[in-house]
């Protein structure tokens, strides 16, 4: 409901610590209040099979998570999942107030609608996918005409820079209007399925971040040591339609600092892998 909005949104759940091997062996990790009952829910499905986890009596349960007054009643919850067995969320209900558990009726359909959830993620994932190949392959087929260009281009350069009076930045200048061009095709669409991804490569995090320190070279002290998730969840980090104007608008040929190279750098690993990078 509306009124529950500010209880649920924002909020974080973290799954408690495993046992240790310190641990007695088989022992369950220890349990606190307020833990989250949704991911015995998960064990249960991927260790059991089981697809719905109802608590008949929420308050009786010291894993259930209550963000307001704890109130009588149940609390249910079903994983969904994607076809290869991936849990992607938990779908949760709960009659809080109301002091009764849920009908049978009632787990048969949250059930029924958490395997139409995951089917839905399924479809989702594979359009995106799909999608991704697509402008993958316009890419790297324009990337190769680039690069054809830019030979052209460079050629020509150096016998500017050759000759008498001739411009000595023609080189620099082509690689710059060549690259500048390159970045002009891409769209927000083209880093849709990067953005959705749970985890991404080193290398790929490294350029994201050093494209964001050319671009804003204050930047580099609040990304530097952000993980995959911390960026995608920062509120400073540049991203999607933002990160491109920003792109759009940069003119190298109107620097006269290094900053934004310096800082770039030095987030750049000293070896980079250009395959693990292309995919």
């Amino acid at each position: 409901a509306a009124s529950d909005e500010g209880l649920l949104v924002g909020k974080q759940l973290l799954r408690p610590k495993g046992a240790s091997e310190d641990d007695d062996e088989g022992a369950p990790p220890p349990r606190g209040f307020g833990e989250g009952v949704s991911f015995d829910a998960i064990d249960g499905f991927l260790n059991s099979g089981t697809p719905v986890m109802h608590v008949p009596c929420a308050v009786a349960n010291r894993s259930v998570k209550f963000y307001g007054i704890p109130r009588t009643g149940a609390f249910v919850c079903a994983p969904f999942v994607t076809a290869d067995g991936e849990v992607k969320g938990v779908l949760s209900a709960d009659t809080l107030g109301l002091e009764r558990p849920f009908a049978d009726s009632e787990l048969q359909l949250l059930e029924t609608v958490a395997v139409q959830v995951g089917e839905a993620c399924a479809r989702v994932e594979a359009a995106l996918g799909e999608e991704h190949l697509s402008l993958t392959a316009e890419l790297l087929s324009a990337y190769e005409e680039s690069e054809s260009d830019l030979k052209t281009r460079l050629e020509e350069a150096i016998t500017i820079e050759a000759e008498e009076g001739g411009d000595k930045l023609a080189s620099l200048k082509a690689k710059c209007g060549r690259a500048a061009e390159d970045l002009g095709v891409l769209t927000d669409a083209h880093l849709k399925f990067l953005y959705s991804r749970r985890a991404l490569a080193p290398e790929a995090l490294a350029v994201l971040k050093a494209v964001q320190a050319v671009l804003v070279p204050s930047l580099r002290a609040s990304i530097e040591g952000l993980s995959w998730d911390a960026l995608l969840a920062s509120s400073t980090a540049l991203r999607g339609a933002g990160l491109f104007s920003k792109i759009g608008a940069y003119d190298i040929m109107a620097e006269t600092s290094a900053e934004g190279f310096d800082a770039a750098t030095a987030l750049l690993p000293e070896e980079m892998d250009e395959e693990a990078l292309k995919k």
